[in-house]
Parts: structure tokens; sequence; C-alpha cells
């Protein structure tokens, strides 16, 4: 009889019990959210979402900008399989920046690394991962225009491709580079002289104000200029050389 005392009394608890949780549910009533849920003309707030989202992007931005940063104090150190994790890492994150020069410079690097591994273990594996990457940087650094990045990434495919036998191909890499020192070089020298040129003119204009030129003496000015020894002059100097000889003469007999 007592375990029937307690199993009645056990099930009497759980009734209760029961009873109480909903009773507190249905009292409670709906979430705050609950009738937002059921709001069927609920517009999505796109300034707001278009705010955060930009956020977001913003925020990956800055954390592949840093992932690229910690990769190449790796690749500075020596600690290369380092530096590819973070660089792996920071491409992805570099969204709406896949043709800027920081991704031309991370694969340039990561071309770097694989040819060092290749120069160690697995050269057919590495070179070619190398000539992969440099080839990458050589399509951004062509499309935006930096042509020291460019010259760089032909100069490593032509000793990437000199070790990996193709000799032919790293003959046409270095001629690119050799007609770009070229093009450099001339671009330099005439930029020089733009520059030379425009001072001279700036200094010849300026110098025009403080320069005095001699123009040619008209007729009309040799008419209009006063005239020396007319009569007039004359007659007037020989009075006033008079008057000062009689003003000498008085001068004495006092």
């Amino acid at each position: 009889m007592r375990w029937i005392n307690c199993y009645f009394t056990q099930l009497a608890r759980r009734i209760v019990r029961s009873f109480l949780f909903f009773l507190c549910l249905f009292s409670a009533g709906p979430g705050p959210y609950a009738a937002l849920g059921q709001t069927p003309h609920t517009t999505l707030n796109t300034d707001s979402l278009n705010y955060y989202l930009q956020l977001v992007e913003q925020g990956e931005r800055q954390v592949g900008e840093a992932f690229s940063k910690i990769g190449f104090l790796y690749f500075e150190s020596g600690k290369f399989n380092s530096a590819l994790r973070y660089f792996d890492q920071a491409l992805p994150l570099l969204n709406g920046e896949n043709r800027s020069k920081e991704v031309a410079d991370i694969h340039e690097v990561k071309g770097v690394i694989y040819g060092i591994f290749g120069d160690n273990a697995q050269p057919r594996r590495y070179y070619r991962l190398a000539e992969n990457q440099f080839t990458k940087s050589l399509n951004i650094y062509t499309e935006i225009g930096a042509k020291g990045g460019a010259l760089r990434a032909y100069k490593k495919l032509s000793e990437i491709s000199a070790k990996r036998g193709n000799f032919a191909s790293a003959v046409v890499y270095q001629n690119k580079v050799i007609d770009g020192l070229e093009r450099l070089y001339r671009d330099s020298l005439q930029a020089q002289a733009d520059s030379f040129n425009d001072l001279l003119n700036k200094e010849i204009e300026s110098s025009k104000d403080t320069i005095l030129i001699n123009e040619p003496v008209t007729a009309s000015d040799a008419n209009n200029a006063p005239k020396l020894f007319s009569g007039k002059n004359i007659a007037l100097a020989l009075l006033s050389l008079l008057l000062l000889l009689v003003a000498g003469n008085w001068w004495s007999l006092r």
C-alpha cells in the first residue's frame, strides 16, 4: 500500500506542475515579436540593411588587409608556410579589391615562396605554382598601370621559365623586361626635358617685366623728340652767359 500511495502522490504533483506551467504560459501571452511575425505587410528596411552590409564588407576588407600585413611580416622573417596561410585567408576577404595592387603584391610574394620551395624539393610542382602566381600578378599590374610591378613580374617569369627548362619563354619574358626598361628610360628623359622646358619658359615669362627692350626709332618719334641745338635754345644760352658776365663785373667793382 505504501508504494501505491507514493505513486499517486507523485502523479498528483506532476499534474499540478503541468497545470501551473500551462497557466503561466497562457497568462504571459504571445511574445513581443509574435505580432511582427504575423504582420502581412511588413517591409524590409533596405537602407538599414545596406548600411550594415557595408559595415560587414568594410570589416571584412580591414581583416583581409590585416591578414595580408601579417603574411608579409612572416615572409620577411622567413616563415613561409605561415605567410602562405595568412595570404590565403586575406585574398577572399579583400572583396571588390581583386584587381588592386595589394592583391597583385600577394600573388607576387606567393610566387616567390613557391619558387623557393621548388629550389629545395618538388621543383616541377612548385615552379608551376610560382609561374601561376607571377602570371596573376602580371595581369593585375598591367591592368592597373603599375609599370614597375609588371617589370618585376616579367623578370620573375623569365627566371622561373628558365628553371623549368622553357628557355624560349624565358627569352620572351626577358625581352619584355628590356623593352620596358628602355621605355621607362625614354619616358624619364622626356619628362626631364619637358620639366626643363617648362622651367625655362617660366623664367622667360617672369623676366619680360624687368628686361628693357630697345625698339627701333621711327621718323615720327624723331620729329617729336626735343631739339637740343635749336635757335631759341642758342639765344637763351647766350643771354644767360651775358648776364653772368655783367654780374661778375659788378661784383668786382664793389
